[in-house]
């Protein structure tokens, strides 16, 4: 088996990046580019330029004069949105040939990444601190190491995927049988490319479960990806049924980042629209839109059963919690009960018992006459009573209930104290 390294210049050497993009990245990262040189790149190749148009004068950007010249695409969009639109017309052609490995779905593949990059986009817009065209090709880009192992190890990942049917996750999985993940992969294929530093970091940290920013330093565009894959709803790494751990690490996510989960919820609320118009201008083929929105309509049914169901196991539960609320102040009674009970009877058996002892050495003593031995007997008796009754008590001690007694601090306990004591005539 060839090694990573061997690997990783195949795929490259195979899907090489169009001469046209690789200068126009170069000349983006110079720091003498400008509009008009940006646009005098583009402008060479009749295709990328055709496109590039098309999508900037999609119902996608919804602008609201047409863009004829990418002088004034550069000029509305600005130069990093032309570049990641540049990167994503370009996504296609670099990869598509890819498609006739029969290991994966590409519709949905290509279907789960243009969801990604919508939600990415809409989530970069929601926080200001983000391009969203930027995060939009990241998260487009977001799997390429899924295509890489679908094109250099098939095999291998085949039985990846059966490891995935059976419950576990795709990067632990990937790990197992090739000892590296997508993320890791698709990182390494991104810096061959030469692709920004930012579309790399996006790769290499869609998957990290500690995507917390840094409040001192601005946002990052990885962390908006990051928050965008918890919030993408199929996929192959995509869990089918949403746990509580997720739902929970999301929404602090979103919290950290400056907003809040109603917030989120209304950007995302027209992904599967613009998962369709996206494909539909970068000519990418994941299906019928009446098939995708029947397919949205039945998910949103069984979300619906799965809500129904959530509200009836919620009742439940919470009838058993307010069993156990019932149950455990029964319990707190009870110990309450048994301390002070064990509190006066430990005194009273104290006391009976010292009485028991000055008879008995009174007796010893010829203080007492006890011709018939009653006296002696009854002070046996009351000494055996006596050892019962403590035993009792220590006995009842021993349940695990009542382990953790404290007759002190509990003011139930202070409050039966302060009765008994007014019962018995004694100042409380």
């Amino acid at each position: 088996m060839k090694t990573l390294e061997a690997k990783i210049n195949n795929f490259v050497k195979i899907h090489t990046m169009p001469h046209i993009l690789s200068v126009l990245l170069n000349e983006l990262e110079s720091e003498k580019s400008s509009a008009s040189s940006i646009a005098g790149i583009i402008s060479k190749d009749i295709s990328l330029t055709a496109r590039i148009l098309r999508v900037a004068n999609s119902s996608f950007y919804g602008r609201p004069s047409e863009i004829s010249t990418i002088d004034k695409a550069v000029a509305l969009l600005g130069m990093k949105a032309v570049k990641a639109l540049a990167l994503s017309v370009s996504m296609f052609d670099i990869t598509g040939d890819i498609t006739h490995f029969n290991v994966i779905d590409f519709k949905e593949f290509w279907r789960h990444n243009l969801e990604m990059a919508v939600i990415s986009r809409q989530l970069a817009g929601l926080f200001k601190s983000s391009q969203p065209e930027e995060a939009f090709v990241c998260g487009l880009m977001h799997d390429l190491g899924v295509l890489f192992f679908v094109q250099e190890y098939p095999e291998e990942y085949v039985q990846t995927l059966k490891l995935v049917e059976n419950g576990k996750k795709l990067e632990e999985a990937e790990r197992q049988v090739m000892r590296f993940s997508h993320s890791e992969v698709g990182a390494l294929i991104a810096r061959a490319w030469n692709l920004p530093e930012m579309i790399r970091l996006s790769i290499a940290e869609h998957h990290n479960p500690n995507a917390s920013p840094d409040m001192q330093k601005k946002l990052e565009p990885w962390q908006i990806i990051n928050l965008a894959h918890r919030y993408c709803r199929k996929g192959l790494d995509v869990d089918a049924h949403t746990a509580a751990d997720l739902i929970e690490k999301r929404l602090q996510l979103a919290h950290e980042l400056g907003s809040d989960s109603q917030s989120v919820a209304e950007v995302l609320a027209d992904v599967p629209n613009r998962v369709i118009q996206a494909a539909a201008f970068l000519d990418v083929d994941i299906g019928e839109p009446l098939l995708l929105l029947q397919n949205v309509n039945h998910e949103l049914g069984r979300i619906y059963e799965e809500y129904e169901s959530t509200i009836i196991e919620n009742k439940n539960l919470h009838a058993k919690i307010l069993e156990q609320e019932r149950h455990k102040v029964a319990l707190e009674a009870l110990r309450t009960t048994l301390a002070t009970f064990s509190h006066y009877v430990n005194n009273a058996t104290a006391a009976i018992i010292g009485r028991a002892q000055i008879l008995d050495l009174y007796l010893a003593q010829g203080k007492l006459e006890d011709q018939e031995g009653k006296i002696g007997h009854s002070v046996k008796i009351i000494s055996e009573s006596v050892d019962t009754i403590c035993a009792v008590l220590d006995e009842l001690k021993e349940f695990p209930e009542f382990k953790t007694i404290t007759y002190h601090g509990t003011s139930r306990i202070l409050d039966i104290d302060k009765n008994i004591k007014a019962r018995l005539g004694r100042l409380a």
